[in-house]
């Protein structure tokens, strides 16, 4: 019996969960603030208010931040996307020329980058189950778009120009693990599963390759900006419950499986039988 859907679509805000998804504490000691389920840096919309205590928020916000600056921050700049700070967003990039100086471009020259990483699928899937640190099989990618004026290159004495792209897998499948879990809470509430990512998301076990990975789908652009498809499903008798991701697939991003954790065949059955009594939420998943 599996319960398969996709996220609530455009500005959402679900009901507050009044304790932290990630260490439970119910907000005595530390006041409970609201989560975006995708980063706000990522332009995310949907948010679960009163989830998350600021201890557990300033760990979050440490590798969301380190994923937004290291591997989106050309993404984010150019396209310019949401920022808390927008009096601090950059006018210049910087751009490295053909004769190899470094050069601080006006952002109408520069060029748009957008990684992508398409990683094995989790160790947990694997016959024998693999637990380990590394992201052995990954594969790194980066997609460009041309500059908006590049007639901007002419100012410099250089025939081309080209940009660094960075990489932190640990960061992405933190961030990543972190969607899936505040996805699943918003969704279906922390008491409907048995969660298994709160100690990858705050760092207490390195093996994120044993719950995140790649999952294969089709790669061609969308019309919406991030997807994240839920699902539970039956594994080697388990009810597994995971989420699907694709962060940017309106420029053809990859997916990404993430194992959330794990429920009863009775909460599915509730589920099921209150989802029959509800109005269906309006097609397609964009965050």
């Amino acid at each position: 019996m599996a319960v398969i859907g996709t996220s609530s679509s455009g500005i959402v805000r679900y009901a507050p969960v009044g304790r932290c998804i990630y260490c439970g504490r119910d907000g005595s000691a530390n006041e409970l603030g609201d989560e975006h389920i995708v980063p706000f840096a990522l332009q995310g919309q949907a948010v679960l208010p009163k989830s998350s205590c600021k201890d557990c928020a300033d760990i979050t916000s440490a590798f969301e931040g380190r994923c937004a600056h290291a591997m989106y921050r050309s993404l984010r700049v150019t396209q310019n996307i949401q920022t808390r700070r927008p009096t601090k967003r950059p006018k210049t990039l910087p751009m490295r020329s053909s004769t190899g100086q470094i050069v601080e471009m006006p952002l109408q020259g520069v060029i748009t980058t957008i990684p992508t990483v398409q990683f094995r699928p989790p160790g947990y899937f694997k016959d024998p189950l693999i637990k380990e640190t590394n992201w052995t099989g990954a594969t790194l990618g980066v997609q460009t778009g041309s500059p908006r004026n590049i007639q901007l290159w002419q100012d410099y004495s250089a025939p081309d120009f080209s940009v660094e792209q960075g990489f932190d897998l640990d960061s992405l499948a933190r961030m990543m693990a972190k969607i899936a879990h505040a996805t699943c809470a918003g969704t279906f509430g922390l008491d409907w599963f048995t969660p298994w990512l709160p100690p990858y998301i705050l760092g207490a076990d390195a093996a994120l390759s044993y719950v995140v990975g790649g999952a294969e789908g089709p790669l061609e652009p969308k019309n919406t900006l991030h997807e994240i498809r839920y699902d539970v499903t039956t594994v080697g008798g388990i009810l597994l419950v995971t989420c699907t991701i694709r962060l940017f697939a309106q420029f053809g991003g990859p997916h990404t499986k993430v194992i959330v954790g794990q429920t009863t065949e009775e909460c599915v059955q509730s589920f099921n039988r209150k989802s029959a009594n509800v109005a269906p939420p309006e097609s397609g998943a964009t965050q």
